[in-house]
């Protein structure tokens, strides 16, 4: 479950997520010798498309950290979300399915405190690819990548590409239960990793062509890094003559401790979820689509703006945003619950007719800033990126507490006199799971065209514009 907020004066906070499909079972029953024992097995991929029309309730309250104790900030979101969605993938990779999906609707009012905040989808990003492969669920926009706020609008428990795998591999007797996969659990439920889990699904009846199922138990684990509980109770509905589910409902309870790129939280809510199928959704036709490849492997990216529009750049979706005021962005990488990187940017203007910044001055302002944790530079470059800005590159060696740290410092130069410095910090012991996180900013950072200035009023400086899930 995704929690975003945002704060107007020292605090509006922005939630969103929890809104993404929940549906995809399609599945079958074949009555065996036995009237009593059903093999549900999922119908073919071709056979139908489906439509999932949403409704969503959250209550409780948030967690975050307001001088010496944790303050609770009173939160309400209603949501409703409708798509359209067509398996493009055969079926033949045991835990792997693609899907695209046409967004026809995506809207969440959000309350926090006395403050409402509504969150929609994009037209230009209407048409979204689904992935589920490795017990990771990822949606992409087809035609560029989406806003964080986006992405998670799209993220709810039970999401469609992964439903299914809840049904048994195995003929079950009416009332018989079964206990599915953890780490399937975690991936339906919107946790990255699960320790313990009570869950267990159960056939509860079949009458008039209609199957009932239940699922009921209680996760814990780590949601970004935080531990994380979720008490989980959901009721499935599927027309057995036709071979799909028509209704799911889902009422869950959270609770969650702060963690270093999210608030803690406290809440309990509800999703009921209709689906339809039909022949053929007409903005998932080919012909509809056109030039648009059904299956793409895409770099799983998100976009961002800056809120006075002087730059935007694309960045790997492990980031997360901790604090965005007008001339300071700070972001962590996560991987796997981990901290694994820092990035601070900042941005200034100078004068039009300034000197053009060096690359020995880089360097030695690099050094200097590092003070005695500073051991060595690895390497200093000097170039422009793909958007042709001017870029300055130094690499610095060191140690903070014994702890070998790498600095990779990036400097680009804008029109109009901008200038933006992006650090990253990490363990150097955590290259590897680093890989390129700065590849994307480094390549994609462009300025924009216009008058935006970095100066903003004191009452939107200090805001954690995104502090997810």
């Amino acid at each position: 479950m995704v929690v975003n907020f945002l704060t107007k004066q020292s605090l509006l906070w922005q939630v969103t997520g929890l809104l993404a499909g929940l549906g995809w079972v399609l599945s079958q029953s074949v009555l065996a010798e036995d009237p009593q024992t059903y093999q549900l097995r999922a119908s073919a991929l071709t056979e139908t498309q489906q439509k999932y029309n949403y409704q969503l309730e959250i209550a409780g309250h948030l967690l975050v950290q307001s001088g010496a104790e944790p303050q609770k900030v009173p939160l309400q979101v209603k949501g409703e979300i409708a798509y359209g969605e067509r398996r493009v993938d055969d079926g033949s990779l045991a835990g792997e399915a693609r899907s695209l999906r046409f967004y026809e609707s995506a809207k969440a009012v959000l309350r926090i405190n006395k403050e409402s905040i509504i969150q929609r989808l994009t037209p230009e990003h209407q048409l979204v690819r689904g992935r589920q492969s490795n017990d990771k669920i990822m949606l992409q926009a087809a035609r560029g990548p989406m806003t964080r706020d986006e992405r998670d609008l799209l993220e709810i428990p039970g999401d469609s590409l992964a439903l299914a795998r809840l049904l048994p591999d195995h003929a079950v007797n009416l009332r018989e239960k079964w206990s599915p996969d953890a780490q399937l659990l975690g991936m339906i439920f919107c946790m990255e990793e699960v320790r313990d889990s009570t869950v267990t699904a159960q056939l509860i009846s079949v009458a008039d062509q209609t199957a009932e199922l239940r699922v009921l138990g209680r996760l814990t684990g780590k949601t970004l890094g935080a531990a994380a509980k979720m008490e989980v109770q959901g009721k499935l509905l599927f027309d057995l003559a036709r071979g799909h589910f028509v209704e799911c409902q889902w009422q869950f309870q959270e609770e969650r401790a702060m963690g270093s790129v999210s608030p803690g939280l406290s809440v309990s809510g509800k999703v009921t979820c209709q689906i339809t199928a039909i022949p053929e959704i007409p903005e998932l036709s080919d012909q509809q689509l056109g030039a648009i490849p059904l299956v793409a492997d895409q770099a799983d990216l998100l976009a961002y703006v800056h809120r006075r529009g002087v730059f935007a750049m694309q960045y790997d979706q492990r980031w997360r945003i901790i604090a965005d005021e007008p001339q300071h962005l700070s972001m962590r990488l996560m991987d796997q619950g981990k901290v694994i990187a820092q990035c601070n940017i900042k941005l200034a203007q100078t004068a039009g007719d300034a000197p053009e910044y060096k690359l020995s001055e880089l360097a030695a302002e690099v050094q200097n800033s590092l003070g005695k944790n500073f051991t060595k530079l690895q390497d200093t470059s000097e170039g422009s990126n793909p958007a042709g800005n001017r870029t300055l590159k130094v690499v610095a060696e060191g140690s903070v507490e014994g702890v070998p740290v790498l600095w990779l410092c990036y400097l680009f130069e804008g029109p109009s006199g901008w200038r933006l410095t992006a650090m990253i910090t990490f363990d150097n012991q955590l290259l590897d799971q680093f890989g390129e996180a700065d590849r994307a900013i480094l390549e994609s950072l462009i300025f924009l065209p216009g008058e935006g200035s970095p100066q903003e009023s004191t009452e939107t400086a200090n805001i954690p514009r995104e502090l997810p899930r």
